[in-house]
C-alpha cells in the first residue's frame, strides 16, 4: 500500500493534474511517484476533457516501466481506472515484457482483471488468448 504524502494529497484535492504528472515523472522519491500515479488514477472520473486524459495514460505507460517496482505497480493499477479496456490491455501487454518480473506478474494480473470485469473488444480478447502462458485467461468454450 502506498502512504499518502501530503503534498501528493494536496494536489489530488486541488485536481492538479500538470503537476501530479510533473512529480511521476521527475521526483527522484519513489514514494512521490507511487502516490502520484495512485492520485491520477484516484482523479480518473474528473478527466473529462480527452487531451488531458491522455497526457495522464502517456504518463501512467512511462510509470509502468519505472525501476522502482512500487512506482511501476501502482501505475499499472492507475492506468487500468484512467485508460479505456482496450488502450489499457495494450499497454500492459507491453509491460509483460519488462525486465522486472514484478512488473510482467502485476501485468498479467491486471490483464487477468480487465479481461473478466472490462469492456474488450472480440479483437483485443483475442489477442489476449493467443498469450496463453504468458497471462492466463479463461478459453471460451466453443461447444
Amino acid at each position: 500500500m502506498i502512504s499518502k504524502l501530503p503534498e501528493i494529497e494536496r494536489l489530488q484535492a486541488n485536481r492538479d493534474i500538470k503537476r501530479l504528472i510533473a512529480v511521476l515523472k521527475f521526483e527522484s522519491n519513489w514514494e512521490a511517484r507511487a502516490a502520484a500515479a495512485a492520485a491520477l488514477g484516484e482523479l480518473a472520473d474528473q478527466l473529462v476533457e480527452e487531451d488531458r486524459r491522455l497526457q495522464v495514460v502517456t504518463a501512467l505507460r512511462m510509470a509502468i516501466k519505472d525501476t522502482d517496482i512500487g512506482v511501476a505497480s501502482t501505475a499499472v493499477a492507475a492506468i487500468i481506472q484512467v485508460a479505456d479496456a482496450d488502450t489499457a490491455a495494450v499497454f500492459l501487454i507491453e509491460a509483460l515484457e519488462d525486465g522486472n518480473w514484478k512488473v510482467r506478474l502485476a501485468a498479467s494480473e491486471a490483464l487477468k482483471d480487465i479481461y473478466h470485469h472490462g469492456k474488450l473488444s472480440k479483437e483485443t480478447k483475442q489477442q489476449l488468448l493467443a498469450l496463453e502462458g504468458r497471462v492466463i485467461v479463461p478459453r471460451e468454450r466453443t461447444w
